[in-house]
């Protein structure tokens, strides 16, 4: 199953989002790969009810990551084209 790095809490835990379950889960830092962070997405693995990563998921990032820049680009586009006067 895939999940989201969405934050880190301290300097101890990480909050990994797993969209197809809906779950949040916490995971210690010192498990998560070397090269991941904030908005890596990786691929999980439960054992005996425990969540491992098992891989990060470049290709899912990087397109996650266009796909967050594209639409902060448009917002801004958005922005700049005010109708009124100052």
């Amino acid at each position: 199953m895939k999940g989201f790095i969405d934050r880190f809490i301290g300097n101890e835990k990480a909050v990994i989002l797993i969209e197809e379950l809906g779950k949040e889960i916490h995971l210690p830092l010192s498990s998560l790969p070397n090269g991941c962070g904030i908005g890596s997405w990786v691929t999980l693995a439960k054992q005996n009810g425990i969540y491992e990563i098992t891989e990060i998921d470049h290709k899912m990032t990087i397109i996650q990551k266009e796909k967050v820049d594209h639409l902060t680009k448009k917002l801004e586009m958005k922005k700049k084209k005010s109708k009124f006067r100052k």
